[in-house]
């Protein structure tokens, strides 16, 4: 393998990040960022509250364990310490009662969902179908196998409750992909089901005990250069490699590795790129807002059923509101006032009492965007490839912190030829669509 290879890795979120620390141990890695810090860190604050000061992370990022062996194998090889959080739900309708909810015991090392009142019939209904879903998933998966039948007509046809189905699951799995209600239904039911069959139910979530800004001192200290503030215009082929333009400069490198989201690689690419515009076109993308503040009333009416998450739904808006209680998920704000992180508002918090709020894109997946992941695969195989892409809207599954991760080590692999340089591979998320 040659050595020393001059590389440019575009995006610093997890996929970029995770990409460049990879491919640095052989190369001479340049890192890309558009914003003053690396993408990961770049709307997390430093919380000032009830006379102290806490780092907090936005969004909040957790990890399951069973659906994310690359980054928590990548995060020991890092060094980075991970903890255990209680991840326990309450679900409540914005104009009426909270009608269902489920603790988190700790016991004997294993995360113990269990039902919490109010029981009534909804969640009666609720837990009825869950012990369904979880008998079923392993039988569907085998069934459907490549199937791209939507989650929604799949839910339908196997007779799930309307309680469970619009009440729990579709507004569980809006929050986790910090999505529309919509999106959800038109998700791959197999993707979905993959998911329910990884062991969540007792693996229990993690968080990082120092948050993003230590991931990002890690995974960027084996890099040659780290560029922030740099907008890339233009990703063109050359001669000796690839082209890339930014305001005031250019340079030309012998592998690009763009880690940004689709939508904005296709705006960077030459027209030469024509098929990988073509591909990364079919990728789309949901507008999603988080917001930290104090306000309680983004929170259950009942003080007594709030949750560390807290989903909250209405008729009139297809994005179910998930407000994660951080004196809860956040050790240092135990015994602090509460303090709130909410996806997605459907009220607005009073202008008092925001702290921080971001704006993000999210990539929706279905048919479309499966057939562009498999064209990006495709192109990748090509011999003498110097463009390459990864991130979480290319990955197996849900796009997650996971996918990103499994695709830069992916393209880390491609590039360096050599797999005993990386960490040993995981088991897949799910088979290559």
């Amino acid at each position: 393998m040659r050595m020393g290879l001059d590389i440019a890795v575009i995006g610093g979120g997890i996929a970029g990040l995770s990409a460049a620390w990879r491919l640095s141990t052989h190369h001479r890695v340049t890192l890309m960022e558009r914003h003053e810090v690396a993408g990961m860190d770049a709307h997390a604050l430093d919380l000032v509250h009830d006379g102290g000061t806490a780092r907090v992370d936005v969004p909040l990022r957790v990890l399951y364990e069973g659906y994310y062996p690359t980054l928590i194998a990548q995060y020991h090889e890092l060094g980075v310490q991970l903890e255990r959080t209680n991840y326990a739900g309450s679900f409540s309708a914005l104009d009426g009662d909270t009608y269902y909810r489920y603790a988190n015991w700790l016991v004997a090392g294993r995360s113990v969902p269990l039902p919490a009142l109010p029981i009534g019939r909804t969640a009666l209904r609720i837990n009825r179908d869950l012990v369904r879903i979880y008998r079923l998933a392993p039988i569907a998966l085998r069934e459907i196998q490549d199937s791209e039948q939507p989650l929604g007509s799949w839910l339908d046809h196997a007779k799930f409750s309307p309680e469970f189905s619009e009440g729990f699951l579709i507004p569980t799995f809006a929050a986790v992909c910090t999505c529309s209600a919509s999106a959800v239904r038109a998700y791959p039911a197999r993707v979905i089901l993959d998911y329910l069959t990884r062991g969540l139910t007792f693996g229990g979530v993690r968080r990082v005990v120092m948050g993003t800004r230590e991931v990002v001192r890690r995974l960027t200290e084996p890099v040659a250069e780290l560029r922030c503030g740099v907008r890339v215009q233009t990703i063109s082929p050359s001669a000796h490699g690839v082209r890339v333009r930014w305001e005031g400069g250019e340079q030309v490198f012998d592998h690009v590795v763009v880690a940004t989201q689709a939508n904005q690689a296709t705006t960077m690419l030459d027209a030469a790129y024509r098929r990988e515009r073509e591909a990364l076109a079919r990728f789309a993308y949901e507008p999603s807002e988080v917001v930290v503040h104090t306000d309680p009333r983004l929170a259950p009416r009942d003080r007594r059923y709030w949750a560390p998450v807290n989903i909250i739904t209405t008729d009139a808006h297809d994005k179910p509101m998930a407000t994660i209680w951080m004196n809860k998920v956040q050790p240092e704000l135990h015994a602090k006032s509460p303090v709130f992180q909410t996806w997605n508002p459907i009220l607005d918090a009073k202008a008092e009492t925001i702290r921080a709020h971001a704006r993000f894109e999210r990539p929706v997946v279905n048919a479309a965007s499966l057939e562009g992941a498999r064209s990006v695969r495709l192109l990748h195989t090509q011999h003498g490839r110097r463009l390459w892409f990864c991130g979480s809207y290319l990955g197996p599954g849900i796009p997650l912190l996971e996918a990103a991760a499994r695709t830069a080590l992916d393209v880390a692999i491609a590039i360096n030829d050599d797999e005993s340089t990386t960490l040993r591979l995981p088991t897949p998320l799910s088979r290559p669509a």
